[in-house]
């Protein structure tokens, strides 16, 4: 078993009303990951209103084993929570906190955790996810 593929997970993102669009690791490379993140996290702090208006957000679907993560090592998708570009890591928000703890990670580690192969031989990724822009009515643009 493979786990959820990340195609499933961005219909899901997108019947919820979001915007989601998978990212391969395949077709990518550490560069356009680095600035996704960066996209994602801005140095400018935003007002409330923009904040949430077109926020990008980041699932990545990383090998545990690849971080060293030997406990319940397989696959997982977890929400990069913060970015600090200083030090080039960013924090991903475990969802499983009862087995692990939110980790601040270099992007290039992570980055090497994402570019691996489930078993089936297809890669991993990440999604790139946001909320659809408000049209002049306030509701969501169609």
């Amino acid at each position: 078993y493979d786990g959820v593929p990340m195609r499933l997970l961005a219909e899901w993102f997108r019947v919820q009303g979001y915007e989601a669009e998978v990212v391969s690791a395949g077709d990518s490379h550490l560069h356009a990951f680095r600035s996704d993140v960066a996209r994602a996290f801005p140095a400018a702090v935003p007002t409330l209103e923009a904040a949430s208006e077109g926020r990008l957000y980041i699932l990545v679907n990383y090998s545990r084993s690849a971080l060293g993560q030997k406990m319940f090592s397989g696959g997982h998708y977890a929400p990069i929570g913060g970015f600090h570009p200083e030090l080039d890591k960013v924090l991903i928000l475990d969802v499983n906190t009862r087995r692990y703890a939110s980790v601040w990670v270099d992007v290039a580690l992570l980055w090497e955790a994402v570019h691996t192969q489930v078993g089936s031989g297809a890669w991993r990724g990440y999604l790139r996810v946001s909320l659809p822009a408000a049209d002049a009515t306030g509701g969501a643009a169609e």
